[in-house]
């Protein structure tokens, strides 16, 4: 398909720039629909990532 021929292309040139500015780790969210793409990519699934939702005290620990 040639949509996910483009977000391929499109997260390589992503992962290649971080790379050439130094960037160690990678680290992403995704729906279901993209997991797979990422998978073939080389992303791995973590068990233990987690996010903070509440946006209002992610701003006062700034």
């Amino acid at each position: 398909m040639a949509a996910e021929l483009i977000c391929t292309q499109i997260i390589e040139y992503l992962i290649n720039d971080a790379k050439e500015r130094g960037t160690e780790k990678i680290f992403l969210e995704s729906s279901g629909v993209a997991k797979k793409l990422y998978h073939e990519i080389g992303f791995a699934d973590m068990e233990d990532y987690m996010k903070l939702e509440d946006q209002q005290y992610a701003d006062q620990r700034n």
